[in-house]
């Protein structure tokens, strides 16, 4: 039974290569036809190709939504964008910095934030530089409850940076984040 099944995998290809490469010689009257009518070129090895579509968020897209719900079930909208939801990646997660673990409930371990898109962060929003020292951080950060610098997101922040770009009105700035644009 295997011998029957391996020359069936093996003869198959080759049989099917002389049976569809055969080219008559003698053009039937449909074909003269075609020819006379179109100016085509009929080429029987000839190939035809495509190039793939790459699937993530292209740079410079803010549609309209608002919600995840208005989105296509694959997708989840970031910063006005319909994007493809990337795979879950902990090193990233928190606007490009690390996350401990995704959100149970809604909720996080001691000394560490339920973010939008459900990963604990150390930050609320954005990135963090790592610990205060001396409860300093660098400028357009601040010393969070659990010692850690994070960024300043007072009412001005739209959501993190896709692919370094923000929409018209915001600068990608401290922390990852799309700060809006004074003036």
């Amino acid at each position: 039974m295997r011998r029957v099944a391996y020359s069936i995998v093996l003869l198959l290809p080759i049989l099917c290569y002389i049976v569809f490469a055969d080219v008559p010689s003698e053009k039937t009257e449909e074909v003269k036809e075609l020819e006379l009518d179109e100016p085509f070129h009929y080429d029987s090895n000839m190939t035809v190709s495509r190039t793939k579509r790459q699937f993530r968020c292209p740079p410079n897209c803010f549609s309209t939504c608002t919600s995840n719900y208005q989105c296509p079930t694959p997708s989840v909208c970031l910063q006005g964008c319909c994007c493809p939801d990337s795979p879950v990646n902990l090193a990233t997660a928190c606007s490009g910095g690390p996350a401990v673990a995704a959100c149970l409930g809604g909720l996080c371990g001691q000394g560490f934030f339920c973010t939008v898109n459900n990963f604990c962060c150390r930050c609320q929003s954005g990135n963090s530089t790592g610990p205060c020292v001396n409860q300093q951080c660098p400028v357009g950060y601040i010393c969070n409850t659990n010692n850690y610098c994070c960024p300043i997101g007072s009412g001005g922040v739209l959501g993190p940076c896709v692919n370094g770009q923000c929409p018209p009105g915001y600068t990608c700035g401290a922390g990852n984040l799309c700060y809006q644009t004074s003036g």
